[in-house]
């Protein structure tokens, strides 16, 4: 135990010294200003055409400013999935590459606490990563419209076990391919993971069953995605929930319904499954 907290701990300094965490806040800063001034002009359009109206708040408001936070945590959800894409592509793989794990595994170090020393590491980093932007345009969008949304703590916390996901299939990924193989397949099962919930949310709009299973399929094959759609419906107000099945299906980008204990059973087992096989495959792995 205590060399999986050591390679943790090197894999977190070595993120630092690489000055990712740098160029991460860098982009942060950037998206989180372009967000807040989009969200700072809405919010005086939406108060000027309310004093017109002689009224206080326009009736809707609590909707668009549901609508706005669904869309800045839905950038917030890609980013997160990037970075714990481009995290993991080549924490094993690239240092077979380059040779430096011949140096390390050298050292009394198994392969298994290799594995899950830098997973952790990384998990980490991502996940602190997600957690602190979604916080950041949850409380920026209440400071600047005055909402917030009553369930946000749950979206996070899905839109983290998404992000974890696909860094631990990241890792299994680069404990097989080289690091370029697996940069692309990883971007490969994340288009499709994200265009197989397209596809079931507009087959429920349409009453389309076949395009339904195929968004349960990619549910079940590849969950990422899925977390986000149930994460999102937490999002949304009284009132965008109880419309019509037909109504609230017609938004591609979120979902309708909330998360169920055995999806979340599944996921945790899937992610417990991915990690198991990345430590199965790097042991047998020839260096």
């Amino acid at each position: 135990m205590n060399n999986i907290f050591k390679v943790s701990a090197f894999t977190l300094q070595e993120a630092f010294a690489k000055k990712l965490i740098l160029a991460l806040l860098i982009l942060t800063v950037v998206f989180l200003g372009l967000y807040f001034y989009g969200a700072h002009a809405l919010q005086e359009n939406l108060t000027e055409r309310a004093a017109e109206l002689g009224r206080e708040r326009l009736r809707r408001a609590d909707e668009i400013y549901a609508t706005l936070s669904i869309m800045g945590l839905y950038v917030v959800n890609f980013l997160g999935s990037l970075v714990g894409i481009m995290l993991g592509v080549s924490t094993l793989s690239g240092e077979v590459e380059s040779g430096l794990l011949m140096t390390i595994l050298v050292k009394p170090l198994k392969r298994a606490e290799l594995v899950l020393g830098k997973w952790l590491g990384l998990s980490v980093v991502s996940l602190v990563y997600l957690a602190l932007l979604s916080l950041g345009v949850v409380y920026g969008t209440y400071w600047i419209t005055g909402y917030i949304p009553a369930d946000y703590i749950k979206t996070i916390v899905l839109m983290g076990l998404g992000t974890w996901i696909l860094l631990t299939s990241t890792v299994l990924c680069s404990a097989i391919f080289p690091v370029l193989t697996s940069g692309v397949v990883m971007f490969m099962v994340y288009a499709l993971s994200w265009t197989g919930g397209l596809v079931g949310n507009l087959g429920k709009f349409t009453a389309t069953p076949l395009m339904e299973k195929i968004g349960v399929y990619s549910h079940y094959i590849f969950p990422s995605d899925a977390m986000w759609r149930f994460a999102s419906y937490y999002l949304q107000t009284r009132s965008m929930r109880d419309l019509p099945e037909g109504i609230r299906d017609g938004n591609p980008l979120v979902g309708s319904t909330p998360i169920q204990s055995g999806d979340l059973i599944w996921a945790f087992c899937y992610l417990v499954a991915l990690l198991g096989l990345a430590i199965v495959v790097f042991r047998r792995r020839d260096l």
